[in-house]
């Protein structure tokens, strides 16, 4: 885990404690029944932060693999990520995943945006395989095995 990392997270978990604590001077005894948690002593919460921050920044190698699989969603960081490594010759093909959006309007499915975007970021038609169907998680994982399956590669 980078070190900046896990600054990032401790001070993020500072902030929330202060402004969790803050309204609760002089009163805290009301409401720590109320939410059902009370505060821990300083070290105990220090090694919260580390648990959390352990839980959070998982730094993984990519490995080379056969196919990169993209989840649906309307946030474009996942395909930008996946583009990246298939250009950095992790894998020859992308196969994102999703079906319509509402948040994505002027797209006809999540798969036609990450379409766009692969585009956009010089990947060639030919390594993206289409899954187009998928409404959730669960459907991203067994439409795209169908996908992979037609297309005779092994996961």
């Amino acid at each position: 885990m980078l070190q900046a990392e896990s600054l990032l997270c401790h001070t993020f978990c500072e902030k929330i404690t202060q402004k969790v604590r803050q309204p609760l001077r002089g009163r805290s005894s009301q409401l720590k029944p109320m939410l059902g948690w009370r505060f821990a002593p300083r070290k105990k919460m220090e090694e919260s932060y580390q648990a959390i921050t352990d839980f959070i920044f998982i730094e993984d190698k990519p490995e080379k693999a056969d196919i990169i699989l993209v989840p649906g969603g309307s946030s474009p960081e996942l395909m930008e990520k996946a583009c990246e490594l298939l250009l950095a010759g992790y894998a020859p093909l992308l196969l994102p995943s999703g079906g319509p959006n509402k948040k994505i309007t002027e797209y006809e499915a999540e798969w036609d945006y990450f379409l766009d975007i692969a585009k956009k970021k010089g990947i060639s038609e030919n390594s993206i395989l289409k899954e187009n169907k998928a409404t959730n998680t669960f459907e991203n994982a067994i439409f795209s095995k169908e996908v992979v399956k037609k297309k005779n590669i092994e996961i």
